[in-house]
């Protein structure tokens, strides 16, 4: 009994103390919920209205931006001066005694990562301007829900173009769009100022080059017959014996290809240089002489008259008669022969040689033999004459070559033909090769035609390669080299510039009207949407996305002042048209 007393006062002391607790839970609970309710009342009751303050960091960062993407310009500029011109992979830096070669990779580099960060600057100076202007234009003009969200995400959505309005209305805010769209182009063009470009350089050094010394051999040119055991001392005491192979087929090849025989760079594929060459000139002339009544087997070419005492020879040539048979006169054609200087400019372009000539006569040339060269005791002559006998032997090579006689005819009697009579001449030649040169073409002067034989000739000697010498050589070589077209850097950013310039002052002007620095941000968005009526509105449309109610779309909003219900105080954002005012910058806002 005493212990079902003990058990039914314990249940009600701990129904006693449950009830107390959940008492005292909800008066907590009350007492925080009106404490919530006066703190918000006194917020509401001594919180201060909205500044307005136009923020100069807004106008800052606008400013700010372009003067960036400027200093970076001007930096581009000077680093591609200082690349212009210098060969690929040997630009370098130098500090004191050290220097840093910049390699290709890197300079492409910094050309691309400059033009990008350039365009970055004057963006973001871009859309601060225009995030002023669209909140100047809303608060200007009532706009559609669907299009005040187009133009807040027209500047990265390029699909805004499609609305209506926008194109109509929100005219200056679409320019700025399209001019953020653009501007990427001027980050693709300006790293074309800076190219690669193969450069010709010319370097000069001294190089040996194939030359010839008419003196440095004494059987360079003809043959010995030697006298003795045939040992090399016996040479110098043989006979001249004839012309050399070589220069027999030397003079064969130029005379019968009409061109200088020429000899293998020594100074790379593309390389020219001066050089002085000693050799043989001649000076012909051509005179008219009277025509032989009877032409058989006449000389044709190549007496060489030697007048003793060591006075100038001379080569008489006799030419090809005149073709008309009853041509009163002939051709008779004499050269003089000199010891001369050539000036030889020769140049390989991509190793093939081109040779530009010009010639100077010094003494005239004469044989030292008395009577003939065949005769000539070589053991008569010191080195120094080595030269002299040389160059005649070249002298009489040419006349091997070419002479030889010309015998003329008469293939039949006098024919009486009608009213009309014909002689029958005809001729043809013996011993000579002439006629497979290009001296007796009609378009080539016979003496000219000699001069020019002896000169190519002579410079042809050098592809023997018996002698060098030293002489200035310029070196050319195609370097990939750096060049910078200013004006392909210059043109795009300028305009670039510009147009962000110009942005800035729409974002300025539009910065002061607004009075307060605006961005397209959640919390501004958020704090400008606070509207009970816009809240009725926007019954259905929670979930956001594209599926939202037409009619929620269409509705048409400004944004301005409003006037609260049940306080009369003046609230600034978004509403129906019906209810908003113009802001006044005077009054205050909460």
């Amino acid at each position: 009994m005493a212990s079902a007393s003990k058990r039914v006062a314990t249940k009600d002391l701990g129904s006693t103390v449950a009830e107390q607790s959940v008492a005292f839970e909800q008066n907590t609970f009350i007492r925080s919920l009106e404490s919530l309710i006066v703190e918000e009342s006194s917020d509401e009751e001594g919180r201060p209205p909205a500044l307005w303050e136009v923020g100069w960091h807004k106008m800052w960062m606008m400013t700010g931006f372009i003067l960036g993407a400027i200093l970076f310009v001007l930096g581009y500029h000077f680093f591609c001066t200082f690349v212009n011109g210098t060969v690929v992979g040997r630009s370098s830096v130098h500090f004191s005694n050290h220097s840093i070669t910049i390699s290709q990779s890197a300079i492409n580099y910094v050309v691309t990562q400059a033009a990008y960060i350039v365009r970055s600057l004057l963006m973001a100076s871009i859309i601060c301007s225009y995030e002023q202007r669209i909140w100047h234009e809303v608060r200007m003009r009532a706009y559609s829900i669907d299009t005040i969200s187009m133009a807040f995400g027209m500047i990265h959505s390029p699909i805004a173009v499609f609305n209506r309005d926008i194109l109509g209305r929100l005219t200056i805010p679409f320019l700025i769009t399209l001019i953020t769209w653009l501007l990427p182009l001027s980050s693709i063009f300006a790293p074309g100022c800076l190219s690669v470009q193969n450069v010709v350089q010319n370097n000069i050094n001294d190089v040996p080059v194939p030359s010839l010394d008419w003196g440095q051999d004494l059987g360079l040119f003809f043959t010995v017959q030697p006298q003795g055991q045939g040992g090399q001392n016996d040479l110098t005491i043989g006979t001249w014996n004839g012309i050399s192979d070589r220069l027999l087929r030397t003079v064969y090849t130029v005379a019968f290809g009409g061109e200088i025989k020429t000899w293998s760079s020594p100074c790379g594929s593309n390389c020219s240089y001066a050089l002085p060459l000693e050799g043989v000139s001649s000076k012909c002339w051509t005179e008219n002489v009277a025509r032989p009544a009877i032409l058989q087997h006449h000389t044709y070419l190549g007496r060489t008259n030697v007048i003793d005492q060591r006075v100038n020879p001379s080569t008489t040539f006799e030419a090809w008669f005149s073709s008309s048979p009853d041509s009163p006169e002939m051709k008779y054609t004499t050269c003089h022969f000199f010891e001369g200087v050539y000036m030889l400019n020769v140049s390989y372009q991509l190793n093939f040689p081109s040779v530009n000539v010009m010639s100077f006569t010094a003494r005239r040339l004469f044989n030292y033999n008395p009577n003939s060269l065949n005769s000539t005791k070589i053991k008569s002559l010191n080195q120094n004459d080595w030269k002299s006998v040389n160059q005649a032997t070249l002298l009489s090579t040419i006349d091997y070559v070419l002479s030889g006689s010309l015998n003329t005819f008469s293939e039949s009697e006098s024919q009486t033909l009608g009213n009309a009579k014909r002689d029958s001449k005809s001729s043809e030649t013996h011993d000579t090769m002439i006629a497979q040169t290009a001296l007796l073409d009609s378009d080539v002067d016979f003496a000219n035609g000699l001069e020019q034989l002896l000169q190519n000739i002579t410079i042809s000697l050098i592809s023997w390669n018996t002698e060098s010498k030293v002489v200035p050589v310029t070196i050319e070589s195609v370097a990939p080299t750096y060049s910078y077209t200013s004006w392909r850097l210059i043109l795009p950013f300028t305009i670039a510039v510009s147009a962000a310039i110009a942005c800035a002052a729409i974002g300025m002007r539009a910065l002061l009207s607004n009075g307060v620095p605006s961005e397209i941000s959640f919390r501004q968005i958020v704090a400008t949407t606070r509207n009970s009526s816009i809240d009725k509105v926007a019954i259905g449309a929670c979930l956001g996305g594209r599926l939202l109610p037409s009619g929620f779309r269409r509705t048409r909003i400004k944004y301005g002042a409003m006037r609260e219900p049940g306080s009369g105080r003046r609230h600034a954002g978004f509403g129906l048209v019906r209810e908003v005012e113009p802001l006044d910058p005077i009054k205050h806002y909460w």
